[in-house]
């Protein structure tokens, strides 16, 4: 009989968190083609990432796109990625210092993005420059994650058609970059 008297317990739900909305969304996301893409993870951060999801006018909601998850890139494909940014357009000189993977990737996104994309193949001479700066890297700032990079690329310049390199002095070189 007492337990009649007694009041209910009132439940109390739980505030859902606040919708991080437009101002979230115009803040860190700039226009990328008819993506948006992250500035944050892209300037913000000490390693660079690319993050670039699909933009809905209609909801504050952005999805990932699949074929670009969030990756990690090197400087030059942040500058390249910044000056799309400012210039809205792709940098011809700036893609040629990217690497392979990530030519490939740019590739991508701007085929995902519907950008207007011109690719530029690389010259022997930009597979020179591109050497020498890798070189430097792992000299100078003993960057281990290059060495493949720079293997690749003294076996196409020791190619006997290019012949920039000879044979010999390309697997003297090899061997170097397997011992550092």
């Amino acid at each position: 009989m007492e337990n009649e008297n007694l009041e209910k317990p009132i439940k109390v739900r739980k505030k859902r968190a606040p919708n991080k909305g437009e101002s979230y969304k115009s803040k860190y996301y700039r226009p990328f083609g008819r993506l948006v893409i992250n500035t944050q993870y892209l300037n913000e951060m000490e390693l660079p990432y690319i993050l670039i999801k699909h933009n809905s006018d209609q909801t504050t909601r952005m999805s990932p796109v699949p074929l670009l998850r969030r990756t990690q890139i090197s400087k030059e494909f942040r500058k390249l990625l910044n000056h799309y940014l400012e210039k809205n357009e792709i940098s011809k000189e700036l893609q040629k210092e990217l690497s392979d993977k990530e030519q490939e990737l740019l590739k991508t996104a701007c085929y995902v993005a519907k950008i207007p994309f011109e690719f530029q193949s690389k010259s022997v001479d930009d597979y020179v420059k591109r050497f020498n700066s890798l070189k430097e890297k792992l000299i100078i700032e003993g960057d281990n994650s290059v060495k493949e990079e720079l293997k690749e690329i003294l076996i196409l310049l020791s190619n006997p058609v290019i012949k920039k390199i000879s044979k010999e002095d390309a697997d003297e070189f090899l061997e170097v970059i397997d011992n550092i």
